[in-house]
């Protein structure tokens, strides 16, 4: 088994254009806290501008990295990061930058759709919101934004 394959099946990874090499496991020290940073790259070709939907593939070229800091869920009791490197393209049509997209993580977003997602499942049971984003390590902010993106308010209807 490839080393892409097994450290995508630990963080349970779906993504198939994410890859990592044999040294994309490392424990740095983030927030005054060991943590578990895995190093990974984000690249594909694009098919299309998101700007002006130029799908010249000559339009298109690649641009070089840029990097970013992922929240995962815990892995072995340590707080786990993803360190992405992700494929940054130009358009000359439009002369505009984009950077290449993964379901991972919503776009300008440093927190998982799998940590959302545990949030939000948290959520159900009577637990405060200061213990959640104590349990995630994230802020009550980020935890209550989840709740109003996962969870609508009852309506009551008082004419009845």
């Amino acid at each position: 088994m490839s080393y892409t394959n097994l450290i995508k099946e630990t963080l349970d990874i779906l993504d198939l254009n994410i890859t990592f090499n044999e040294n994309g496991l490392k424990k740095e020290r983030i927030k005054e806290r060991i943590c578990q940073v895995f190093s990974g790259t984000l690249d594909y070709s694009a098919h299309a501008c998101p700007h002006c939907e130029a799908e010249d593939k000559v339009a298109i070229i690649r641009w070089g990295f840029t990097s970013c800091l992922i929240l995962l869920n815990d892995v072995s009791e340590y707080q786990t990061y993803l360190r992405l490197k992700k494929r940054r393209f130009f358009c000359q049509s439009c002369n505009r930058s984009f950077v290449a997209e993964t379901s991972l993580v919503e776009k300008h977003c440093s927190i998982s759709t799998k940590v959302k997602l545990s949030i939000a499942d948290r959520l159900r049971k009577t637990t405060s919101m200061s213990e959640i984003a104590r349990q995630k390590k994230v802020s009550v902010s980020s935890v209550y934004r989840v709740l109003k993106r996962f969870y609508e308010p009852k309506k009551i209807n008082y004419l009845t």
